[in-house]
């Protein structure tokens, strides 16, 4: 099998990798929102949407800063809107982490794009006891991935920067990691508050028939009182 990546390249160039398919590029999110950033796709929906398994490339200044993967549904578009959202919601710190690496980049004014290979449909030969049949299947993306890095690693010594699991003793930023304190600090004061909220709306919606059976009896003591009063006059 022919490799297009070898330990005698001196500099991995995206541009000239074949079957890699160019997404599109992180920008200033202008709306309002609270992520200030978002992919800027130039590919056309059905590559947006392709839910092929997907290694997917950040490449910042021309250089690749991470490489990964996903098989998750939705596409390339949804693997990314993960890094989108990577303020709200649960996110993990790796979710978390690249979204802000993506926005600290953009403040410096780096030019950030998004490159992706799929792994295409393969026939196989499935053997049975008195049979035997053919198959469509798709290669493992995990492979591809690690394929990939270690593409990168014989080139450059290491995995990419931003690929902190992979490279062995490597921790987040301290910026970061206390940027994802806060954050899960401040999602457990919200979910306590929610809670609160919570339990007082089921106080009043218990207190609620009470309150109405005590007006109820209130209201016949008082036509009780009046009719005894007609009575006595």
């Amino acid at each position: 099998m022919r490799r297009y990546i070898t330990s005698k390249m001196e500099k991995i160039n995206v541009k000239t990798i074949q079957n890699l398919v160019y997404i599109g590029r992180v920008v200033q999110n202008l709306s309002g929102s609270k992520n200030k950033w978002k992919v800027e796709y130039v590919c056309d929906k059905i590559i947006q949407k392709k839910e092929n398994g997907r290694v997917y490339l950040i490449v910042v200044n021309d250089e690749i800063y991470k490489i990964g993967s996903s098989a998750a549904k939705g596409g390339i578009k949804s693997t990314f809107a993960f890094y989108e959202g990577g303020l709200g919601g649960s996110p993990s710190i790796r979710t978390f982490g690249i979204h802000m690496l993506l926005q600290n980049e953009l403040d410096k004014g780096s030019a950030i794009d998004i490159y992706s290979f799929f792994n295409e449909p393969i026939k196989v030969t499935i053997q049975g006891l008195t049979q035997t049949m053919e198959q469509i299947t798709f290669p493992d993306v995990r492979a591809m991935e690690d394929m990939c890095r270690e593409d990168y690693k014989k080139v450059y010594g290491k995995f990419p920067v931003w690929n902190f699991q992979e490279n062995k003793g490597e921790e987040w930023p301290d910026w970061i990691k206390e940027a994802f304190k806060e954050q899960v600090n401040n999602r457990g004061e919200k979910k306590r508050a929610q809670q609160q909220q919570e339990q007082q709306q089921q106080q009043e919606q218990q207190q609620a028939p009470a309150d109405q059976q005590e007006q109820e009896q209130e209201q016949q003591q008082e036509q009780q009182q009046e009719q005894s009063t007609i009575a006595a006059n």
